[in-house]
């Protein structure tokens, strides 16, 4: 059974965007296996260098694979010994570099910090941290320790979730 408290979240950085986290080591070069979080996998090196959640910089020498690995070869890291140090790193990049959302659609990070209505108008309280935890849908964490597990991602475009001035309404949730 999914407990949404059990999946391990990129911690929230003011500002940037978490695109991934690096998920191992590959070959003796320093290169890093990836797992994406954006729609599109491969667009977790199509926005420039990224930040860790320490701060540091990692600046893209190269990257590859397919929808199933993904790997990059970044130029801080020079050898297997510090790419398996690097293992559960998450990886951002600054909110403004990426596209503008498209309409009826939002970014996950863009979540945190508003105010979270019932479908009857009565507020839940303030998302404190929302992240897609993949196959279960977006998570969002409300007040003190309140969790909502809403439905897929993709509900976004459904009108399952509204945004508002103020925040984002959940409606038709069944």
């Amino acid at each position: 059974m999914f407990h949404p408290m059990s999946v391990k979240q990129p911690p929230v950085k003011q500002g940037y965007v978490c695109l991934g986290v690096i998920t191992g080591a590959r070959g003796i070069r320093g290169e890093v296996t990836v797992k994406s979080f954006c729609q599109n996998e491969s667009d977790v090196f199509t926005y420039g260098d990224l930040v860790t959640h320490k701060d540091n910089l990692l600046s893209i020498e190269s990257s590859g694979g397919s929808t199933k690995t993904l790997y990059a070869k970044f130029k801080e890291v020079p050898d297997r010994n510090a790419a398996e140090k690097l293992r559960g790193t998450f990886l951002y990049v600054i909110r403004n570099k990426l596209p503008k959302a498209k309409k009826g659609e939002v970014y996950v990070s863009d979540v945190t910090g508003l105010e979270a209505l019932a479908p009857d108008g009565s507020s839940l309280g303030v998302v404190d941290n929302a992240f897609d935890n993949g196959s279960n849908g977006l998570v969002l964490e409300i007040g003190r320790g309140a969790v909502l597990l809403l439905p897929e991602y993709a509900s976004l475009k459904d009108d399952k979730i509204q945004l508002t001035e103020t925040g984002f309404e959940l409606l038709n949730l069944a």
